[in-house]
């Protein structure tokens, strides 16, 4: 299935080759090859076909080339590829007495659904490459921006002092715990599935048990406890996860092209994109690119969930929604990780607007460090009193708050911490101390 996000009118913006090869065409028809492979070998050893077909049916499909197979020769009117592509095997490849053995009770959901989980275990091992390779990186920025004090923001309007290093490692944490989660999720995602026609595994009889686990083994991937076919929450669960991970990007990437606005330019990219008809512009590319991942994962996270309203034991609708969203939010998963990563290591702090930036604010970003401060020494009411009409002074004098604060107090107040950017970090180190040990406790076992 092709990527919906590789566009003429978007040029190369969306593409991902690594991603691209492990859900191509190819690699589908692999991986469905590869199943049939190891359901022949494991029912020929324990006596369901006999020996001798199964041998043969193994050395014959072994010799199969992806490019010998037309995938549009399978295109049917079927709904899906299995039985078109089982019978042009059986013809092209197979004796009359060895095709009676291939797919032997079997159904396509098998088929399909062992196939993905081949290709999830691709797409695993360059999506946890990706994010620890991200969050180590993360880690390291964090740190080195710990104490790099900035305004913080909510609303869209100035707040209060954090770090940079603080809002970088806010913004990555639940990306780390989205990893966390991926990989717990791995052993109850990568199953075999060998339910039969209803789920129920009937042609195997006695047998299924050590079928399923020498299937399992075969493709190294877990036997499930029961027939997972209408049963779909493994998939949606990871749908939700990978959308989470987007969504993350997403405020990352919306965080960044915020502190690079023109009229702000806090963070300075590196890497930008060109104006076809204004020569000025240095356009915050990346950053819009996992902006609108996150939306596009967002929209189908929700057709991937009405999946799991999968009627009686296999339905067409759910499975054929499952399909097509969950691969493409795999897709959108797989390219918002590397352009996170790439994001991160062309984004750097522009500290010279960041404080231009204090600066025009006239210290009306201290308000709330200036209250708790003169609590100590007046009634709440009155302290508050006090700042609120300094800060009516700044506006109408065109002063600063520090410059009004000591106009108005009675005695003589030293207002040095209160108007010392790192005194007021507050937790902020210790929220990037936390999440550069959870990093180095995770990412790097």
């Amino acid at each position: 299935m092709p990527n919906i996000l590789d566009n003429t009118f978007l040029g190369g913006a969306y593409s991902d080759p690594e991603i691209s090869s492990i859900l191509s065409k190819q690699s589908c028809l692999m991986a469905i090859i590869e199943f049939e492979i190891s359901v022949a070998k494991v029912q020929g050893e324990l006596g369901l076909i006999p020996v001798k077909n199964a041998k043969s049916i193994q050395k014959r499909l072994k010799t199969i080339k992806v490019s010998d197979l037309s995938f549009h020769k399978f295109l049917k009117a079927d709904g899906i590829i299995i039985p078109e592509l089982v019978k042009y095997i059986r013809q092209e490849y197979l004796s009359i007495d060895d095709s009676k053995y291939l797919h032997w009770g079997l159904t396509s959901q098998d088929a399909i659904d062992s196939a993905r989980c081949l290709q999830l275990k691709d797409y695993f091992n360059v999506l946890e490459s990706r994010l620890n390779s991200f969050l180590n990186l993360g880690a390291e920025k964090a740190q080195d921006y710990k104490y790099v004090t900035i305004a913080s923001h909510t609303r869209g309007q100035v707040a209060g002092i954090t770090s940079l290093g603080a809002k970088l490692s806010t913004n990555f944490f639940p990306i780390l715990n989205q990893n966390i989660k991926l990989s717990k999720l791995k052993l109850d995602v990568l199953q075999v599935s060998l339910g039969g026609a209803s789920g129920t595994s009937n042609t195997f009889k006695d047998l299924f048990p050590v079928l399923l686990k020498g299937v399992a083994k075969e493709l190294n991937l877990s036997a499930p406890t029961i027939s997972w076919h209408n049963n779909r929450e493994g998939f949606v669960e990871l749908g939700s996860i990978l959308t989470i991970i987007c969504s993350s990007f997403g405020k990352f990437g919306a965080d960044i092209l915020w502190m690079n606005q023109s009229e702000i330019q806090e963070m300075e990219l590196s890497t930008v994109g060109k104006s076809s008809a204004m020569p000025h512009k240095q356009n915050p590319i990346i950053p819009e690119i996992l902006m609108s991942l996150a939306d596009i994962a967002n929209a189908l996270n929700g057709l991937l969930g009405s999946s799991m309203l999968h009627k009686n034991e296999r339905d067409g609708v759910a499975w054929t929604k499952e399909i097509i969203a969950l691969e493409q939010i795999m897709y959108c998963a797989g390219i918002a990780c590397g352009l996170g990563l790439k994001l991160l290591q062309t984004v750097n702090p522009r500290r010279d607007n960041i404080d231009r930036n204090f600066e025009r604010n006239r210290g009306l970003i201290f308000a709330e460090s200036a209250v708790t401060f003169l609590s100590s020494m007046y009634k709440d009411f009155d302290a508050l009193s006090i700042v609120s009409e300094a800060i009516r002074n700044v506006n109408t004098n065109q002063s600063t708050l520090l410059v009004e604060l000591e106009k108005l107090t009675e005695h003589k107040v030293d207002f040095s911490k209160v108007f010392d950017p790192v005194a007021n970090l507050g937790q902020a180190p210790e929220i990037v101390r936390i999440f550069c040990n959870k990093v180095r406790n995770t990412c790097n076992n």
